[in-house]
């Protein structure tokens, strides 16, 4: 049997070739020197800073960076791009890439003011998705058979931890580096001490991301919703698409006044969810739900089965604190609501349960005759497709870690992840675009949804009937269904009315008090809990707290400032040591005043109520846990009684305009494009690309004498302009660059365009 023999050989790695990680970010590079964007990206990306890298570098580097997949953090990627960062560089007409610390100096640069008109051109134009946003396939045909731009909103959160700083004598001052980057708020399911928000405007056809908005904490909704819909407003008119059909949808926190206005004075229709209670409790809304009609919502069957009606247009009068920006209150706003239902037995997720069914609604401010009621529903449930798009981008470009702590460079590494994305869609739109033909739509069928839950001799709530009589409705009829949830508040209602009319011991009740209200003076256990505070060896159990001190004479515990701290609770678990430890705590907004309030307390943000605990004998604690719940409680009776002696405030009813009946004749078709086989066709034909470059630089000028200025500018130090900026790291305009790819067929019409000599 003949024998196998192998022959190895080693040779240098070819120094002319780039690695095939950064093949989709050059092929990308190479597609923007071609197309002429490059000069417009240098023109318009702005950093006010003197030396350096200017902003065409930054978004140089994170393209490349974004283009490589987020495996890796900044520093590991220079490790990858720094031995060929001088080919890679030219390619784009630049000397060299910026390293990390160069970047990071450059992100702590940027201005909000300069950044956020170059961020909205890149996003849209500087990734060249206009073709893809004319297209049929990423258009919603509605039930007339027109063509509507449907747009999602969506503020999300980044939220931070923070962890524990020691302090001591011979430590420098603590310093937070996100002080300025985040702010305390709310974050839903995440977890962390602060966070900032980034409202996010996206096409919900195409997925292209069209606006980027960051703030701290929550965010500005009011200031971010009238960015996005300016951007909305000029993408349509660039498209030359009428604004009449547009649709903004998003999630129910912008379900109020001020922002069904902000869309009305735009000329946009949006959808999203409706949350006002007292709605529910109407009577003929009430009648409308158990008489219908309700029609079946098309769905994918992974859900409920949804049914769902026409309310009409309802008048939502704005809140007691919502004002325009002059200071004026907001007009009531008319608006077509739609109501959904699905059987529910628990709690209800959203809306309330009533009668069996889950009701939720939502306001449509879009023709009845375009979306019906179950096609309304449809497509603010197709509001998932978004958070999907969110798990992508994470996935592909991780924009959830911190690229700087000063908030506008966080922004601008933001945006520029998105514009990756965008140029991934736009390019692979480009390499297999669909026939531009409209899609066929089918036949209306409205379906009539038949179930019933409770049977049909059910007796009326008797709350329902007293406010049918309070709002001069007629009654419902005795056999109607009765809501169980409804039943229950109606007896603890009852209750609570007999509890409240309980007297109050005579020696609890101050003669100086109102008339029809109980004024609980102070008990005996309060005496006995300053009793036992002054008992604690406060030497002892503050000997960890410098400066801190209890003062005898009120029973209120002093920080290092002077500041007042009460007791309020004793903190549950186990003893340690013989010891529990006592909470006291400020008042929220206590500490605005300090200096340094986050030396001494727990938290960073001064208007937090600030709290310390104590440990403390546990005998004492245990006494003082059950004087403190006595004091909870009374506190408690004080409140209901007090709540029982005040009549009840009217409720005004929500006036209800039905809607003249519309004939349907097409089912709405949403888009059918798919954005995630457009990127991932243009990253599997970069993958495996070989791509090589050469240069050629010309005769190196004779240096300039060293105790010569060039010039009276250069000897006076001015400054240089933009273009004089952008030109720092700019390859000499006589250097020849060429580029040599090998590996992909597809990409070969796409990089057709020969590339110009000089510069790139």
């Amino acid at each position: 049997m003949a024998r196998r023999t192998a022959k190895v050989t080693w040779k240098n790695a070819d120094k002319e070739r780039i690695p095939e990680s950064i093949g989709e970010g050059a092929v990308l590079t190479l597609d923007l020197a071609n197309r002429g964007m490059l000069e417009q990206i240098g023109e318009r990306f702005r950093i006010r800073r003197e030396g350096g890298y200017c902003g065409f570098d930054v978004v140089l580097f994170l393209l490349l960076y974004f283009s490589c997949g987020v495996e890796i953090g900044l520093r590991k990627f220079w490790e990858t791009v720094r031995p060929c960062n001088r080919k890679v560089a030219a390619i784009a007409g630049r000397k060299q890439l910026a390293s990390p610390a160069s970047m990071s100096r450059a992100l702590s640069a940027v201005e909000t003011a300069l950044l956020r008109p170059a961020a909205e051109w890149l996003l849209s134009e500087g990734a060249g998705i206009d073709e893809l946003l004319r297209h049929p396939s990423v258009q919603t045909y509605d039930a007339c058979g027109e063509g509507w731009h449907v747009f999602d909103f969506d503020p999300t959160v980044t939220t931070l931890r923070h962890r524990a700083l020691p302090e001591g004598e011979d430590l420098p001052a603590a310093r937070r580096r996100s002080e300025h980057t985040a702010a305390p708020g709310y974050s839903g399911r995440k977890r962390g001490d602060v966070q900032f928000s980034r409202g996010t405007l996206q096409h919900a056809g195409s997925a292209a991301w069209l606006q980027a908005m960051l703030g701290p904490g929550s965010g500005d909704g009011r200031a971010q919703l009238q960015a996005a819909l300016g951007v909305v407003v000029r993408t349509c008119n660039r498209l030359r698409h009428p604004l009449a059909r547009t649709m903004l949808r998003m999630d129910g926190g912008f379900g109020w006044v001020p922002y069904l206005a902000a869309c009305r004075s735009h000329g946009v229709g949006c959808l999203t969810r409706l949350t006002r209670r007292d709605l529910y409790e109407q009577p003929d809304v009430l009648r409308q739900f158990r008489e219908g009609p309700w029609y079946s919502v098309p769905d994918s069957l992974s859900g409920p089965r949804r049914s769902a009606l026409d309310l009409g247009v309802v008048t939502l009068p704005p809140g007691h604190g919502s004002h325009q920006e002059d200071g004026t209150p907001y007009p009531p706003v008319a608006v077509r609501v739609v109501v959904s239902r699905f059987p529910q037995t628990g709690k209800a997720t959203h809306g309330r349960v009533i009668d069996g069914w889950q009701y939720e609604m939502f306001v449509a401010d879009v023709p009845a005759e375009a979306f019906p009621a179950p096609e309304v529903v449809a497509q603010y449930f197709g509001r998932a497709g978004q958070e999907n798009r969110f798990a992508q981008e994470d996935r592909e470009a991780g924009l959830d870690r911190i690229f700087s702590y000063h908030l506008p460079g966080q922004e601008f590494a933001t945006v520029i992840g998105l514009w990756t994305w965008n140029l991934r869609l736009a390019r692979g739109f480009e390499l297999a675009p669909p026939p531009p033909l409209r899609p066929a739509q089918q036949p209306y069928v409205a379906e009539v949804d038949t179930r019933a839950i409770l049977p049909a001799s059910a007796p009326v709530a008797d709350d329902l009937q007293q406010l049918a009589v309070q709002s001069d409705a007629p009654q419902l009829p005795a056999p109607a269904p009765v809501a169980d949830d409804l039943q229950q508040l109606a007896v603890q209602a009852e209750e609570r009315l007999q509890d409240a009319s309980t007297p109050v011991p005579v020696s609890a009740v101050s003669t100086d008090a109102k008339p029809g209200i109980a004024e609980v003076t102070e008990d005996p256990p309060e005496t006995e809990i300053q009793k036992l505070l002054r008992s604690i060896d406060w030497e002892d159990a503050l000997r960890r707290n410098r400066g801190w001190s209890f003062d005898p004479t009120d029973g209120r515990l002093k920080c290092r400032d002077g500041r007042d701290l009460v007791l309020f609770a004793v903190r549950r678990g186990v003893e340690v040591r013989g010891r529990m430890r006592l909470m006291f705590r400020r008042p929220s907004k206590g500490c605005l005043a300090c200096e340094l309030p986050a030396r001494c307390l727990d938290s960073d943000n001064p208007r937090r109520a600030k709290r310390i605990e104590i440990p403390v004998p546990s005998g004492i604690a245990i006494r003082l846990r059950e004087l403190l719940a006595g004091r909870h409680n009374r506190a408690a009776e004080s409140k209901a009684a007090r709540a029982a002696a005040t009549p009840p405030r009217p409720r005004s009813a929500f006036v209800i305009a039905p809607l003249p009946p519309t004939a349907v004749f097409l089912a709405v078709l949403p888009a059918l494009f798919l954005p995630a086989v457009a990127r991932q066709l243009l990253r599997s034909a970069a993958a495996g690309l070989s791509i090589a470059v050469k240069t050629l630089a010309p005769p190196a000028h004779p240096p300039w004498p060293i105790l010569m200025a060039p010039s009276i500018a250069h000897k006076q130090h001015r400054r240089k302009t933009w273009q004089q900026n952008l030109e720092r790291h700019a390859l000499d305009p006589r250097t020849t660059v060429s580029v040599e790819l090998a590996g992909s067929e597809l990409l070969r019409h796409l990089l057709s365009t020969p590339a110009r000599e000089a510069p790139l």
